[in-house]
């Protein structure tokens, strides 16, 4: 009992937490058994609501230490029950019709000569994509539809091609307004992206890792050349997919459009 008190202190000592990035505090804790990575156990226990598996190092995991004491030494082992899966949407889950159909009108290669001309554009841009075409489904129907699709773009690995037309915001990231304005145009985007991906109806203890970012890659006084470094505060959560999800945000954070109408008229080609 002595020795897995120590090693548990020693995984929660002086440690932030790797999803909200708040100083561990051992009362608060939770480390997961088996790997012994410690969190905050408010950001563990939702975590765990989406998938069993370590944010740091990917381990299953079913169990974790929490209501440690230092002055007793003690603490206790938390069962987690069974996970309701019918709950959760799956983010690589699309159905193969749906996805046959939003394949048609989404993945559409385009010739460079065309991307060059991006900028003399003087004509709307075409509607690429209708998820309600006849006004026939309710609002939660057509949620559902555009989580879909956004899960796909990752499952099918597309890639969205930018607007050369840029959103005036960009321009004057230094601005404390602009800032807010630019948080309340990508937060929204931001959670609908998360839950496609991690398939977590509620990201919220993602969502300010990722805005965080990007207001920080945009300031005028911050220069990041590793893109491996800047991005590994979000592969814990994201993997593989941190890259494809930056493009994504920039791409939509940069255009012109609101939400709904970027969503009808971006172009996706494969990274494959």
């Amino acid at each position: 009992m002595d020795s897995r008190f120590k090693e548990i202190a020693a995984a929660v000592a002086r440690q932030s937490c790797p999803i909200c990035l708040c100083q561990i505090h051992h009362r608060s804790a939770a480390v997961v058994i088996p790997c012994m990575h410690a969190y905050c156990i408010v950001c563990i226990r939702r975590w765990s609501d989406v998938k069993r598996k370590c944010p740091l190092c990917n381990a299953d995991f079913d169990s974790w230490f929490s209501r440690i004491s230092f002055s007793s030494r003690t603490f206790q082992k938390e069962q987690l029950s069974a996970r309701n899966e019918t709950k959760k949407l799956h983010s690589g889950f699309v159905p193969s019709r749906l996805r046959d159909r939003l394949a048609d009108r989404r993945v559409i290669r385009r010739r460079r000569e065309e991307l060059n001309t991006f900028g003399s554009r003087t004509r709307p841009f075409p509607r690429r994509r209708s998820f309600d075409h006849k006004g026939a489904l309710n609002p939660d129907d057509i949620t559902r539809r555009i989580i879909l699709w956004r899960s796909s773009i990752y499952e099918e690995r597309l890639q969205a091609v930018p607007f050369s037309s840029k959103n005036c915001l960009m321009q004057h990231m230094d601005n404390r307004s602009t800032k807010e304005k630019m948080l309340q145009r990508i937060e929204p985007w931001i959670r609908r992206e998360l839950q496609a991906i991690l398939g977590d109806p509620d990201p919220s203890i993602i969502v300010h890792v990722a805005t965080s970012l990007f207001i920080t890659e945009n300031t005028h006084s911050t220069q990041w050349c590793d893109r491996n470094e800047f991005l590994a505060p979000l592969r814990p959560f994201l993997h593989e997919r941190a890259e494809v999800f930056w493009h994504e945000l920039r791409c939509f954070a940069e255009s012109p459009f609101s939400m709904q109408t970027y969503d009808t008229v971006v172009e996706y080609y494969s990274l494959d």
